[in-house]
């Protein structure tokens, strides 16, 4: 949820991160289903700490 406040405190770069984690999010959840047939916990904390980890790299990169 917090996610959704990233253009509020960044503007267009916030929004354009939020999609990128989006689309990331999209691609990983399908690799998941065909891989595992489902999302298990362990799956899931995997996933929420690789968008973390791309939200910050994406940051950097469209900051400076």
């Amino acid at each position: 949820a917090s996610a959704l406040l990233l253009p509020l405190f960044w503007g267009w770069v916030g929004l354009l991160i939020l999609l990128l984690i989006t689309g990331f999010f999209l691609l990983l959840r399908q690799a998941l289903n065909n891989r595992l047939g489902g999302i298990t916990g362990d799956a899931a904390g995997a996933v929420c700490e690789l968008l973390e980890a791309v939200a910050l790299v994406f940051l950097v990169l469209l900051v400076n």
